[in-house]
């Protein structure tokens, strides 16, 4: 449920592809961005691009996405501690270093996109990541922001259908 109208034809789906429903195109376009991002070929693993979405939208205080992307990393890593540990601080989490590298960038990108610099690559270059899966990290991150305005500026519920 959104706090504007939705297509009375369009129930089927999440909460957010509902919320998108007067934007057809749009909402196309973001689904299929979504399975690229997510879903596709990448340098970073399926866990790693669910553990970036769940940190992300954690700082962005999107209870929705983080519930939904934590359903998917639990289905990824089969580790429900680990799961809550990345939703509530994934600082405090026990994840490899290359993966919190990554959350890091994600985050950082988040918070203060105007701070970054050269040596936020560099950092990540320092992890063995490739110009690809930078590429892919920075995609992912401002991608999971749009996600996340779009929910949160909506009313999008807090919880995704199952």
């Amino acid at each position: 449920m959104a706090w504007i109208r939705t297509t009375p034809n369009d129930q089927a789906g999440s909460p957010l592809v509902q919320a998108e429903s007067l934007h057809p195109r749009a909402r196309e376009l973001h689904q299929e961005l979504e399975r690229e991002l997510l879903g596709g070929p990448s340098p970073l693993s399926r866990a790693q691009r669910q553990m970036i979405a769940v940190a992300v939208s954690a700082t962005n205080g999107c209870r929705y996405d983080v519930a939904r992307h934590s359903e998917a990393l639990r289905a990824e890593l089969n580790d429900e501690t680990l799961v809550r540990q990345v939703a509530l601080d994934y600082r405090e989490a026990n994840i490899a270093a290359v993966d919190r590298a990554l959350i890091d960038y994600a985050v950082a990108l988040t918070c203060e996109p105007e701070e970054r610099t050269i040596q936020d690559i560099e950092r990540l270059r320092e992890y063995g990541l490739g110009d690809e899966a930078i590429l892919h990290v920075t995609e992912l991150a401002a991608y999971l922001n749009f996600t996340n305005r779009v929910a949160l500026g909506l009313g999008v519920e807090n919880t995704p259908e199952r």
